[in-house]
């Protein structure tokens, strides 16, 4: 599913069977759910504080922004990965 660069505010629920989410540049303060089947999430230029349970078959992330920091709770935070 690519939905990036669409000033979106939210977003449904997600399929099942999604492998792949690429919302980046929104003004999503949240995510649904994420499916279990999920392998790529892009979700950076937003407004989400904190990210869902993210599962296990993620294998590229791509978030920043304004993520909490556990211990700074006024510093931006991100993490990247790209495992194969």
């Amino acid at each position: 599913l690519h939905c990036y660069e669409n000033d979106l505010i939210q977003l449904p629920t997600l399929p099942s069977s999604l492998k792949e989410l690429q919302c980046s540049q929104n003004r999503l303060t949240h995510l649904p759910a994420l499916p279990p089947t999920l392998k790529i999430l892009y979700c950076e230029d937003n407004d989400i504080e904190e990210l869902p349970p993210l599962p296990s078959t993620l294998i590229e992330l791509e978030c920043d922004s304004h993520l909490r920091d556990d211990e700074d709770d006024d510093s931006e935070s991100g993490y990247s990965s790209d495992e194969e």
